[in-house]
């Protein structure tokens, strides 16, 4: 999986969250939209974890990008600003499950865990 969040506190928290779980590799970490997509071709990884707010490109710009090039990966949009707006946004882009930071990692790791067992 990659991750993409322009903090990179909050990259490291989530990648000791999914190193912990054996189910999950993580493939790269991007700290923008544009460098989501780059890092997302050049790896073959299955899954991203999407910030909402990125320079360059945002999550609800890279989003529709990802899931054209990638249809079958399973994207989780994670973010801060989660209004119920921007979730149903995420979704209709081809989020499959939206998270908001404030939750606990472990959260997250089980979200994206439940997408690959429904695959």
């Amino acid at each position: 999986m990659v991750i993409a969040d322009d903090e990179a506190d909050i990259r490291l928290l989530v990648r000791i969250s999914f190193e912990h779980d054996a189910r999950f590799v993580i493939a790269g970490e991007a700290s923008t939209g544009k460098e989501a997509l780059e890092v997302l071709t050049s790896c073959g990884a299955d899954a991203v974890v999407l910030d909402l707010h990125m320079p360059e490109m945002h999550g609800l710009e890279s989003l529709p990008l990802i899931r054209r090039r990638f249809p079958h990966m399973a994207i989780v949009l994670f973010s801060a600003y989660l209004t119920g707006a921007a979730r149903l946004t995420a979704v209709h882009l081809g989020a499959d499950d939206a998270v908001e930071k404030t939750r606990a990692p472990a959260e997250l790791v089980e979200r994206m865990a439940r997408l690959f067992a429904a695959a």
